[in-house]
């Protein structure tokens, strides 16, 4: 969020297997820039493993890194370094903590002030954020738990 807009990860939208070319493991995080922009949350134990450059640590364990599709080779090829590098007693930690990452591609994003606007106007819930609504539970459960919570409190 800066003076120029903001953007974001719709983390609870599952991708339309044909809208991404039938990558499954992809989520659709917005309709902006669908055919270039990746994004990623990961858990800790990931990002302490590879330790890529270019993330930032969002709130405790979870880590948010982003890219452009030029770099998506580039990326396949550490991911598959990272697999054959790490030792059979951290191999399925490691491999545990792949399969709670989150893979977005495309964004959502608001021009300057829009997205106060519609916060304003009640278009959209703010909800804290944990490690355990991001990758504990399942995405096409999320919008229902967050529900669920809100009319609790």
């Amino acid at each position: 969020h800066s003076r120029f807009g903001a953007k974001g990860l719709m983390v609870n939208l599952p991708a339309d297997e044909h809208s991404i070319g039938g990558e499954a493991h992809w989520s659709l995080g917005g309709p902006v820039e669908v055919q270039s922009y990746r994004a990623h949350l990961e858990p800790s134990e990931l990002r302490l493993r590879h330790g890529r450059g270019h993330a930032e640590e969002l709130l405790k364990g979870v880590w948010w890194r982003e890219h452009s599709s030029e770099e998506d080779e580039e990326e396949e090829q550490h991911l598959a370094l990272q697999a054959q590098d790490c030792t059979t007693q951290n191999r399925t930690a490691i491999r545990e903590a792949a399969h709670r990452a989150l893979h977005f591609r495309g964004r959502a994003g608001w021009g300057p002030w829009q997205l106060e606007g519609e916060l304003a106007r009640g278009a959209w819930q703010v909800v804290p954020a944990s490690e355990e609504l991001i990758f504990g539970v399942r995405r096409d459960k999320l919008w229902h738990r967050l529900v669920e919570d809100q009319q609790r409190h």
